[in-house]
C-alpha cells in the first residue's frame, strides 16, 4: 500500500527482539581471513607464508597443485620469520623470539621464548647464534638454542636498524637513515664493523654473490663490489628510478622484486658485476620472492601464492596460483555448483553436492577484477572491468570453464541484471543490450546520470540503480527507450540496494537502512529508516525474507510481515557476509574475507525484553503512520528506567499518558488506540531518566 502522508520517519525492527543464534553454520569453504602476505620462504617440500600474525605452510611436492597443510596463528604480528633444520625462529611485534620445531609440519611443537631489549626489524640465524636488527639497540647478538641469552650488542649509530643479511664471514646492515653497514663475524660473538656507507634511499633488502652486493631501494637495485669489504664500491643500478622491495640469488640467477611497478625481473649474473636482463615477470604485485632450485615462489599482495618454473630463467612458466585471499561477493548456484565473484581471486567454483564440505573444482583470474555472476539461459555471465566489463562463460563442464566472449565498456561494472531478453548494466550510467541471440549482444540503448558503477535491482518493469549518494529510477518497460523518471538523494553513501513489494530498501552505512516507495516511481515517498546495528552495508531480499550485515560482520535475518513491518527470525554473528542464496532450510553466505558458509536455519527462539541489545535510548516512530485508530510506539532502553509516554495536541495540551512506571531494559512496545479522539497531527514524548525525545504522528479518520 502507498503511504502518501508518511511524515520523515526512523523506524527499528517493530516486532521481537533478535532470536537466538538459530543460523548455524554447518559448513565451509575457504581461509580464516588471511590478509596480505608480506614474507615467503621454503624449500621442494614446504612454502611458508607470513600474513600479520599467521604462518601458512603450503605442501608444495607437486607444484601445480598445492596444499594448505596448516597454519599457525600467534597473539601478535610476525616481523620475520626463517626456516633452518626443522626450527622455526619467529621475531613477533611485542619484541619476542619464538623457537618451534616443526619436524612434524602439521603440528608444530613450542621450543622456547625470550624477548628482545627493542622492537626487531628483521633479523639472520647462523648456527647457535641470532643476530637481531632492533631500533635503539641497534645490533643485539643472542644464542637462540639451548638456554637464550644475549651475548652482546652494538649501538646503531646514524639511526635504527632496518634489515640484515649474512653471507659468509660478514653481515650487511642497512638503517633507516640512508646507511649500509657491514660488520665482521669471523669471530661470531663480537661482530666488528669495518665500514659505514651512505646510500641514496633506505635499502629494503640485500643479497650477496662472490664479492658483489646487490641492495634493493626506492632508487633502483644498487650494486656493491666488496672485493674490500672494509671499502665498498657503487658500480651500477640496475632499474635505475624503480622501486625495489625484494632480492634474492640463486647460484647465476638474481631475481628482483618491484612493488610499485608489479613486476619481477630475472637477471643472468655469472658475472657478478654485469648482469644482463634474461626475462621479467610482469601484471602481478608480488609482496615477497624465495628461490630454491628450480622454484620461483612469489607471495602476491592479493591473489596468494604464485609458483613458477625456472629451469629456464629466460622463459619462465608459471606452474599455478594458491589463492590465499578468498574474497568472495556475489554467488550464483546451478545444480550443485556456486559459482564465486572475486574482485580478487576471479571466479571460483565450489561443489556443494555435499553443503557440509564445500570443495573447490575451479578457479580463474580472467585478467580483470570479477564482481558479480549470474546465469542467463545456460551461459554465466561476470562482470569485470574495461575489455572485460562483461564476460560470458561457457559451463558445460564447470571443471574446464571457457569464456566465450566479452562486452568492453569504459569502466568498472559493479552488478548487472537480466530482465526478459535483455541485459541492464550501470556504469556511468545505464547500457542496455539486445540478448535475444545470446552469443552476439547487441547494445541498444544507454542512457546517462551521475553514477561511477552501482548496485541495480528491478521493481517490475522500474530499474532502481544505486550508488554513491543516490538512487536513480528508471522506466525500463520499453528497453530500447529507458527513461530516467526520478532521482533519490540518499543522507548517506548508498553501500548496495534491495527492491520488495515496490520499496527500495538501501544500506546506507551509519544511516541505516532506508527505505522509500516507489509505487508512484515518479512520485517515490521516503518511507522510514530502520536502525539495524550501527552501521549497515549490505542487503539482500529473497522472497519475504530480508538479510543484512551489520558491523562487526553480524547477518541480520527479517521477516518481511510487509514493507514496513520487520520481525527477526535469526541472526550469525561471524560472517561477513556479502551475498546470500536461501534454498529451504540451507543459506549460502559469501564472506569478504572467508570464503562461503554454508548455515542451517532453524526455528527462531523468541527471547524476553531484558536482552542486551539496545545499547542506547531510542523512541522509533510509530507504526502505522498514519494510522486509525491505533499505532504502536517503540522504544530502546540500554539500562533498567523510569519511563513517562506522553501524547500532546499541537497546543501542548496532554491527551493521554500511556506509561508512568520503572521499565527493564529493552526493546519495548505500546499501543496507542485513538478511537475517541479527532483526526489531526498529535506529539508523542517519552521521558526515561535523562533522555528526552518526541516525534509527530498523524491520525486519519
Amino acid at each position: 500500500m502507498k503511504h502518501s502522508y508518511l511524515l520523515p520517519a526512523i523506524f527499528i525492527i517493530s516486532q521481537l527482539l533478535y532470536a537466538q543464534s538459530n543460523l548455524q553454520k554447518i559448513g565451509h569453504w575457504g581461509y580464516t581471513a588471511f590478509t596480505t602476505p608480506h614474507e615467503v620462504q621454503g624449500d621442494s617440500n614446504f612454502v611458508f607464508m607470513v600474513f600479520e600474525n599467521r604462518i601458512v605452510t603450503f605442501d608444495i611436492r607437486n607444484p601445480e597443485d598445492p596444499k594448505l597443510v596448516s597454519y599457525e596463528t600467534f597473539e601478535e604480528d610476525v616481523n620475520y620469520l626463517e626456516v633452518q633444520d626443522s626450527l622455526a625462529y619467529i621475531v613477533l611485534s611485542s619484541n619476542y623470539v619464538t623457537v618451534y620445531n616443526i619436524s612434524d609440519i602439521t603440528n608444530w611443537e613450542y621450543r622456547k621464548l625470550f624477548r628482545l631489549n627493542n622492537y626487531c626489524y628483521d633479523a639472520a640465524i647462523w648456527g647457535a647464534l641470532g643476530y637481531f636488527a632492533s631500533t635503539d639497540s641497534g645490533l643485539e647478538v643472542w644464542t637462540v638454542r639451548g638456554i637464550p641469552y644475549r651475548v652482546t650488542s652494538i649501538p646503531s649509530g646514524n639511526g635504527p636498524f632496518h634489515q640484515i643479511s649474512r653471507h659468509d664471514n660478514f653481515l650487511f646492515v642497512s638503517d633507516w637513515s640512508k646507511f649500509l653497514k657491514i660488520f665482521d663475524i669471523t669471530d661470531r660473538n663480537h661482530p666488528e664493523l669495518i665500514s659505514s656507507v651512505p646510500g641514496s634511499e633506505i635499502i629494503h633488502d640485500m643479497t650477496y654473490k662472490e664479492g658483489y652486493l646487490y641492495a634493493c631501494s626506492d632508487v633502483g637495485t644498487e650494486i656493491y663490489n666488496l672485493t674490500d669489504p672494509a671499502n665498498p664500491i657503487l658500480i651500477d643500478t640496475l632499474q635505475a628510478g624503480q622501486s625495489f622491495y625484494w632480492t634474492e640469488v640463486n647460484d647465476d640467477l638474481l631475481v628482483l622484486s618491484s612493488l610499485l611497478d608489479d613486476i619481477i625481473y630475472l637477471y643472468d649474473i655469472s658475472d657478478p658485476g654485469g648482469p644482463e636482463l634474461l626475462s621479467n615477470i610482469d601484471g602481478i604485485d608480488p609482496s615477497h620472492v624465495h628461490i630454491y632450485g628450480d622454484l620461483l615462489m612469489v607471495s602476491e599482495f592479493h591473489l596468494g601464492l604464485f609458483v613458477y618454473d625456472i629451469s629456464d630463467p629466460a622463459n619462465p612458466v608459471r606452474y599455478t596460483r594458491y589463492d590465499t585471499n578468498v574474497n568472495c561477493k556475489r554467488i550464483t548456484k546451478k545444480e550443485n555448483y556456486l559459482y564465486a565473484a572475486s574482485s580478487v581471486s576471479g571466479l571460483t567454483i565450489i561443489d556443494c553436492s555435499n553443503p557440509q564440505a564445500p570443495e573447490k573444482v575451479f578457479s580463474m583470474y580472467p585478467g580483470a577484477v570479477v564482481n558479480d555472476v549470474d546465469f542467463y539461459q545456460d551461459i554465466l555471465f561476470m562482470s569485470g572491468s574495461g575489455e572485460k566489463a562483461i564476460m560470458a562463460v561457457d559451463i558445460n563442464n564447470p571443471q574446464s570453464p571457457e569464456i566465450i566472449y566479452s562486452i568492453p565498456l569504459t569502466g568498472v561494472v559493479n552488478e548487472f541484471a537480466f530482465k526478459d531478453n535483455y541485459l541492464f548494466v550501470p556504469e556511468s550510467g545505464l547500457y542496455v543490450f539486445d540478448m535475444s541471440d545470446v552469443g552476439s549482444p547487441v547494445q541498444v540503448a544507454k542512457i546517462e546520470f551521475p553514477i561511477g558503477y552501482g548496485s541495480i535491482e528491478f521493481c517490475n518493469d522500474i530499474a532502481v540503480v544505486g550508488g554513491n549518494g543516490q538512487v536513480f529510477v528508471i522506466d525500463a518497460i520499453i528497453p530500447e527507450e529507458p527513461e530516467l523518471i526520478s532521482t533519490i538523494d540518499i543522507s548517506g553513501l548508498v553501500y548496495q540496494i534491495t527492491v520488495y513489494d515496490n520499496y527500495v530498501y538501501a544500506a546506507c552505512g551509519e544511516s541505516g537502512l532506508q527505505v522509500y516507495d516507489i509505487s508512484d516511481p515518479a512520485n517515490y515517498q521516503y518511507a522510514g529508516t530502520f536502525q539495524i546495528g550501527q552501521f549497515i552495508n549490505v542487503v539482500e531480499t529473497v522472497n519475504d525474507t530480508l538479510f543484512a550485515t551489520t558491523e562487526n560482520s553480524k547477518i541480520r535475518m527479517y521477516k518481511l510481515v510487509n514493507p514496513m513491518h520487520l520481525v527477526s527470525i535469526g541472526y550469525h554473528d561471524n560472517c561477513r557476509a556479502f551475498d546470500y542464496i536461501k534454498e529451504g532450510d540451507t543459506i549460502y553466505v559469501t564472506g569478504l574475507t572467508s570464503g562461503i558458509d554454508v548455515l542451517k536455519y532453524g526455528d527462531p527462539l523468541k527471547i524476553n525484553e531484558t536482552s542486551d541489545f539496545p545499547e542506547y535510548y531510542y523512541l522509533s516512530q510509530n507504526y502505522p503512520n498514519p494510522f486509525n485508530p491505533s499505532t504502536v510506539i517503540s522504544f530502546n532502553l540500554p539500562e533498567r528506567s523510569f519511563v513517562k509516554l506522553r501524547v500532546f495536541n499541537l497546543l501542548g495540551e496532554e491527551i493521554v499518558q500511556l506509561i508512568d512506571q520503572e521499565l527493564e531494559k529493552g526493546i519495548h512496545q505500546c499501543k496507542f488506540n485513538a478511537e475517541n479522539i479527532t483526526s489531526g497531527v498529535y506529539i508523542y514524548q517519552i521521558e526515561a531518566n535523562n533522555f528526552t525525545e518526541s516525534k509527530k504522528m498523524l491520525l486519519i479518520r
